[in-house]
C-alpha cells in the first residue's frame, strides 16, 4: 500500500508473512526497504543486477555515520546492512534529509528522503511489525511470532532469551536474528562457548574467525545438522571484547557465515546473567541453574594444553598433590598473578618469603590466577599495552624444581618463537626460554622489563619422543599479557601500563618474583 505521499509502499504481503516492508525506489535503480517483525529492524538494498561484494559497509545521513558488515544473498542483489538496526540508526533516519550507503568506498544507494513521507513510513513499518493494521493493512499476526520464539524469558532489552537446561547443566542464551538465523551463548562451570545457525546453508570449512570492532580470534569450527559450534570456552580477552563490541561477524574459510548487530541489545547484561545463572543465582531469566545439575568444573570434554601434548611448566606435581611455583606482584599493595594449575586444587597457598596467600579468582581455561598477600614488597611489574612480537628478545622469570637448583630467583632469556600454542591456541604463545617444573606462573618480560606473558607449559618431552621419535628443545609456552590485562579488569585490579614506545619503570624482578608453595 503506497503512503499518501505517493512514494513509500509498505504492508505485510502474505497473510502468514512474519515481516511488513517499506520500500522507497531510487534512481540508482535499486528498492531502499527497512523491515519490521515484532520490536526488531532491519535495513536492505534490493538491486537490478548483482552487486560487487566487499566486507566493509557504511550508512551515512546527514548527522551520522555507521559502520556494518555486509551480508548478500546467493544471488548479490540482495544486500542486508544489519540483522537488527538499533535506536540510533532508526532515530537517525527519522532525521534525515537522505541516506547513502557505501560498501568498500563503492555507493551502493543514494536516495533522498525530503518530502517523501519517510517518517510516516517507518512508523508504519513499526506499527505493522507489532501487529497494528492501519493504511497499509493487516499488520503481522503475532501468533506467529511466538510460534518462532526459542525457549526462555526476554531479556529487558528484547533480544536474548535466556533459559535453564538442568538436564546438561547448562544456561543459554539465544538472538533470533532478523535476517534469518540465530546466534547462541551457552554458559557452563567451565566458560562460555557460541553457536551458530546460519540464515542458510554453509559449506563446512576448516578455518574459522570470529571478529569484533576491536579484536579477532581464530577457531576451528564443529557442525552438528546445520549448526555451527566452537567446542571450547571463550576466554577473558574474547569475553572483554564482545561485551564493547557493537557488531561482530562469523567466517569459516573467509566466507561470512553470520554477523550480528549487538549495539542495544543488552549483551553485557546476557554475559553477566549466564554467569549469574550458572551460579545458581536468579533474575530476569527466572531461576539459575541448581547445584545439582551442574557439572564440575573441568568435566567438560574440550582440547586443553594438557591434551595436546604439553604439561605444566611449573607446578612439579600429579593432579592430587602439592608442589610448588612462580608468582609476582602486579600491585605494590599485595596483589599477585601466578598459574592456574600451580593453585588451583591446593587447600591453603603460601609464599615462604610474604606468607599466606588468598586465592582472588582463577581463569583454568586461560591458566590464570589471582592471590592476595597480606605483605608485599611495595613494587610491582607494569604490563605492556600490547602483546608479545615474533622474534623480541624475551626473559622468564621464576623458582624451578622447588629449590633443588639453589632458593634463589632463576632466569632464563630466548625469543617469542611463535604467536600461537598447540593446534594454533591463540591463547599462548611460544618462547624459547627454557623452563622446568616450578617456573609456571613467573613472569616473562620483554628487553624493557615490561611484561609480556605468565609462564603457562613446555611440551611433554617423553610422550613427544615416545610418539614421533623426536626430541623437542626449548619449546615452551606463556599466557600473552592482553589476556591477563582482560581477566585483572574483569576482577576489577588495577594495574600499571607501561607507557609506549618507552622502557617500563625499572624493577628488580627479586623484589616481585617470589615462589608459592601448594597445600592440599
Amino acid at each position: 500500500m503506497l503512503e499518501r505521499q505517493g512514494y513509500w509502499s509498505v504492508g505485510r504481503g502474505e497473510a502468514d508473512s512474519r515481516h511488513c516492508l517499506a520500500s522507497v525506489p531510487t534512481s540508482m535503480k535499486a528498492l531502499f526497504m527497512i523491515n519490521a517483525s515484532g520490536a526488531t529492524v532491519g535495513l536492505s538494498v534490493l538491486t537490478e543486477r548483482p552487486q560487487r561484494r566487499g566486507k566493509k559497509g557504511v550508512l551515512e545521513t546527514d548527522t551520522h555515520v555507521f559502520q556494518f558488515v555486509p551480508e548478500y544473498n546467493d544471488s548479490g542483489d540482495f544486500l542486508m546492512l544489519e540483522q537488527a538496526v538499533s535506536e540510533r540508526v532508526l532515530a537517525a533516519l527519522r532525521l534525515a534529509r537522505g541516506v547513502k550507503i557505501k560498501v568498500d568506498g563503492r555507493t551502493v544507494l543514494d536516495v533522498g528522503l525530503e518530502g517523501t513521507g519517510a517518517e510516516a513510513a517507518l512508523d508504519a513499518v513499526l506499527a505493522c511489525g507489532k501487529g497494528q493494521a492501519g493504511w497499509w493493512g493487516e499488520g503481522v499476526d503475532q501468533t506467529l511470532l511466538a510460534a518462532d520464539e526459542p525457549p526462555g524469558v526476554l531479556n529487558p532489552e528484547g533480544y536474548w532469551r535466556l533459559s535453564v537446561d538442568e538436564e546438561d547443566g547448562r544456561c543459554a542464551a539465544i538472538s533470533v536474528l532478523d535476517g534469518g538465523g540465530a546466534f547462541m551463548l551457552s554458559a557452563t562451570g567451565d566458560g562460555v562457548s557460541f553457536g551458530a545457525v546460519p540464515s542458510r546453508s554453509v559449506k563446512p570449512g576448516r578455518k574459522g574467525a570470529f571478529e569484533t570492532d576491536a579484536w579477532s580470534f581464530d577457531f576451528e569450527p564443529s557442525y552438528d545438522e546445520g549448526y555451527l559450534y566452537l567446542d571450547d570456552v571463550l576466554n577473558n580477552r574474547a569475553l572483554a571484547a564482545l561485551r564493547l563490541a557493537s557488531r561482530f561477524r562469523i567466517a569459516v574459510d573467509g566466507r561470512t557465515v553470520l554477523t550480528m548487530n549487538l549495539e542495544g541489545t543488552g549483551i553485557d547484561g546476557v554475559l553477566d546473567g549466564l554467569a549469574d545463572c550458572v551460579a545458581g543465582k536468579s533474575g530476569w531469566w527466572g531461576k539459575g541453574l541448581s547445584p545439582s545439575s551442574a557439572p564440575p568444573s573441568g568435566a567438560r570434554s574440550t582440547p586443553d594444553v594438557g591434551s595436546q601434548n604439553t604439561t605444566p611448566g611449573g607446578s612439579g606435581r600429579g593432579n592430587g598433590g602439592g608442589g610448588s611455583g612462580s608468582a609476582f606482584f602486579i600491585t605494590p599493595d599485595g596483589f599477585a598473578v601466578t598459574a592456574a594449575h600451580v593453585v588451583a586444587q591446593c587447600r591453603e597457598v603460601e609464599s615462604p618469603r610474604w606468607g599466606p596467600a588468598r586465592r582472588v579468582a582463577i581463569d583454568r581455561p586461560a591458566d590464570l590466577a589471582i592471590l592476595k598477600l597480606e605483605s608485599a614488597s611495595g613494587q610491582s611489574l607494569a604490563l605492556r599495552g600490547r602483546g608479545p612480537r615474533l622474534g623480541e628478545p624475551l626473559s622468564v622469570g621464576g623458582f624451578p624444581l622447588g629449590g633443588l637448583l639453589g632458593g634463589g630467583l632463576k632466569i632464563t632469556t630466548g625469543v617469542v618463537a611463535g604467536l600461537s600454542g598447540p593446534q594454533g591456541d591463540r591463547g599462548l604463545f611460544q618462547i624459547s626460554a627454557p623452563i622446568q617444573p616450578g617456573n609456571s606462573g613467573g613472569p616473562v618480560i620483554d628487553a624493557t622489563g615490561a611484561l609480556i606473558g605468565v609462564t603457562a607449559a613446555k611440551l611433554d618431552e617423553v610422550r613427544l619422543v615416545s610418539e614421533t621419535g623426536t626430541f623437542p628443545q626449548n619449546v615452551n609456552f606463556a599466557a600473552p599479557v592482553t589476556i591477563l590485562q582482560a581477566f585483572l579488569d574483569e576482577n576489577g585490579i588495577a594495574y600499571r601500563v607501561a607507557p609506549a614506545a618507552m622502557s617500563a619503570p625499572p624493577v628488580n624482578l627479586v623484589n616481585v618474583t617470589f615462589p608459592i608453595v601448594c597445600k592440599p
